[in-house]
């Protein structure tokens, strides 16, 4: 049986280690130099539980995160063989869950209650959209009684422009109310007058083309991520297992990042490298098939996480083993990218690239063109071919084959597509 001394200087020699877990070795060896201790759980188990008495509870579980990943490096090395009990996943926080509670009685509680419920059966709700529609009935709660059939007073009220808002903003905040006020002229004796947007210059986002040199960087620096020390070191295991593969399933699927993000463990299918796509823009839902490479490592993902949470829903899971927030990858992605260029780009840029990438490639194929931009459009989720053949304001081969082989029809298949990447929201 080999000793705890000898494996740690493997561990040093195969691993780059930061402060923190130097520090630990350190203690570690410490530990094993009495008695020249052999690798055992039960040893190991003793020099966690110093930490304990000595320096409280805290301290004790940085030392079992670190045995337990000294661990699983001896068992891969085949010098140990040692069963690692599973972590507990930690509890999160009970946060009050605003989507889940009822509404508050207001005059149109009861009518707006099932609008959310028809909304969600047909998962076309979203978090934004939601917070909207509750904000709006707390305004009705707060101004009008719960017997009250001023129901065009209540809309106008809402639906005014305040001092400080741009027509933008005004827009997307009265849009839930729109699509409500559709559902519930149907029952409300009397037709509401539903509001109209205002009118404003709408600016055109155009996706930044990432060059390879930037695409290393990025996953380089998804594959050294940094420990954040506001966050627990659990939460940095977690992350920095989970990002370097998320990113990748982005860029080698076109994926749109809310469909990757609310990915379930039953929606991967490992077996035959088959995704499901149930959370994705709407109603729509489809599949993708993984290239190989990309499968491999999420085999290789899975049997990793797995050692962290044994049983777990999110197949990206955050460190309390439930879904990333809406807000995660793109706070990583910020970060990753100030370091790496001045030039404006967003994550979900990475489904952009995916686009081009495939349509690059297609310079001299015949008549199967359209075929090719069928499956295109399929897999990356589009309802209709024209929201794909945007791309071609963004590749100058595609653009002249479009023209050769579409003549004047171009611009018939060319939808204006302004707000095209808002697609998250």
């Amino acid at each position: 049986m080999e000793t705890i001394k000898n494996a740690l200087r493997m561990y040093i020699d195969a691993n780059v280690l930061g402060k923190s877990s130097l520090a630990l070795v350190g203690s570690l060896n410490t530990f094993a130099s009495v008695g020249n201790k052999k690798l055992t759980y039960e040893n190991l188990q003793e020099w966690i539980m110093c930490g304990a008495y000595r320096k409280g509870t805290k301290y004790s579980s940085q030392r079992k995160t670190f045995a337990h990943s000294f661990l699983r490096f001896t068992n891969a090395q085949g010098i140990s063989n040692i069963e690692i009990p599973s972590n507990k996943v930690r509890k999160q926080k009970e946060l009050s869950h605003r989507e889940q509670a009822a509404l508050k009685h207001s005059p149109i509680s009861e009518l707006l209650g099932n609008y959310i419920a028809y909304k969600r059966s047909a998962n076309a709700m979203s978090d934004s959209t939601h917070q909207c529609l509750r904000f709006f009935n707390e305004y009705c709660t707060n101004n009008f009684e719960e017997d009250s059939t001023s129901y065009q007073e209540m809309v106008d009220g809402w639906c005014r422009k305040r001092k400080t808002e741009r027509p933008s903003s005004f827009n997307k905040r009265i849009a839930p109310i729109r699509s409500f006020l559709q559902f519930a002229n149907r029952y409300i004796v009397g037709s509401i007058i539903i509001p109209s947007y205002l009118p404003y210059e709408k600016k055109k986002y155009v996706p930044h083309p990432f060059t390879l040199e930037e695409l290393h960087k990025l996953f380089d620096y998804a594959d050294t991520i940094s420990w954040n020390k506001r966050s627990s070191e659990f939460a940095y295991n977690v992350r920095k297992m989970v990002m370097p593969v998320f990113l990748r399933l982005l860029y080698s699927t076109g994926m749109r990042t809310c469909e990757t993000r609310l990915l379930s463990c039953d929606d991967v299918d490992l077996e035959y490298g088959v995704i499901n796509i149930k959370h994705s823009k709407g109603i729509h839902e489809h599949r993708i098939v993984m290239h190989e490479t990309m499968w491999t490592l999420m085999k290789q993902y899975d049997v990793g996480i797995r050692e962290l949470f044994s049983e777990r829903e999110a197949f990206f899971p955050n460190e309390f083993g439930t879904y990333m927030s809406r807000t995660w990858e793109s706070y990583h992605f910020r970060q990753a990218w100030k370091d790496i260029s001045d030039k404006p780009a967003r994550v979900y840029d990475l489904r952009s690239n995916y686009a081009v990438a495939n349509i690059n490639c297609w310079e001299d194929v015949g008549p199967e063109w359209f075929d090719k931009l069928l499956y295109l459009s399929r897999s990356m989720g589009h309802s209709t071919i024209a929201s794909t053949t945007y791309y071609y304001n963004l590749v100058p081969v595609f653009a002249k084959q479009l023209e050769r082989i579409s003549g004047n029809s171009l611009d018939e298949l060319l939808p204006d597509l302004t707000d095209y990447y808002n697609e998250e929201q």
